[in-house]
């Protein structure tokens, strides 16, 4: 199935699709980073990865709603100073109440949801949660890696050098990180596409650092020079 066939097979199979479609919707918006397109672009991964490995011994619903709610208080992570994963979990306990998905179903989503981030450090400890956190890892790289890498770059307010680091610091580990074997070798394969792109990033960006630093520090040092020169004129004023 293509992209736009798996949400037409998840929406016509689950009546709650348009709902938490509208939920997604409201709470992470629709940036290409981490609002509505990544939860759908994550959505078909699950199924493309479900196709390729051949499992078929698997939740689906539960799956589905946890990869639909995965990300949901990803706007709120900065304001409450929770990772997202927490909120997203929490927050989903209430969705899923409302289309009457309550106790143990509601609780393996709950912990699909928490076992899916990087960040977070929690492995996938079920099948579901395996694909979930593969699924979304595989967003992260790529021609679309590079895209939301420099889209959440921009919004966060990151220098160059935070950008590159970030790479370094996370996007790198990816690969080691995946569920799958097959998987590994895909992502490791788009790893090496953002990779291209970091290293005559990083080669260009050596070419103007050191003049860039240089520039704010005469900057910095007239705006002292303008500062002391305020001080020694307001102290004579007091004198006389």
């Amino acid at each position: 199935m293509n992209c736009s066939e798996v949400l037409r097979y998840v929406c016509n199979k689950y009546w709650w699709c348009e709902k938490i479609l509208l939920y997604v919707i409201m709470l992470q918006g629709i940036d290409e980073s981490h609002g509505l397109p990544h939860t759908v672009r994550v959505l078909c991964n699950v199924y493309s990865l479900l196709e390729r490995l051949g499992r078929t011994d698997i939740d689906e619903e539960s799956l589905v709603l946890a990869t639909l709610l995965h990300d949901i208080g990803r706007g709120l992570e900065d304001y409450l100073g929770v990772h997202h994963a927490i909120i997203s979990a929490e927050l989903a306990q209430g969705i899923l109440s409302e289309i009457g998905i309550r106790g143990a179903k509601s609780t393996k989503i709950r912990d699909m949801i928490l076992e899916h981030s990087f960040s977070l450090g929690k492995k996938p400890s079920t099948l579901e949660a395996c694909i979930l956190s593969d699924a979304d890892k595989l967003d992260a790289l790529g021609a679309i890696g590079v895209y939301r890498l420099i889209e959440t770059s921009s919004m966060r307010g990151r220098l160059v050098t935070d950008t590159l680091a970030h790479v370094w610091d996370k996007l790198v580990k990816l690969p080691r990180l995946m569920c799958f074997e097959e998987l590994r070798k895909i992502a490791e394969k788009k790893l090496r596409v953002l990779l291209d792109y970091v290293r005559e990033l990083s080669r260009e960006v050596l070419v103007y650092e050191d003049a860039v630093s240089m520039a704010f520090e005469k900057a910095l040092s007239l705006l002292e020079k303008q500062g002391n020169r305020s001080r020694e004129e307001q102290g004579e004023g007091s004198s006389s």
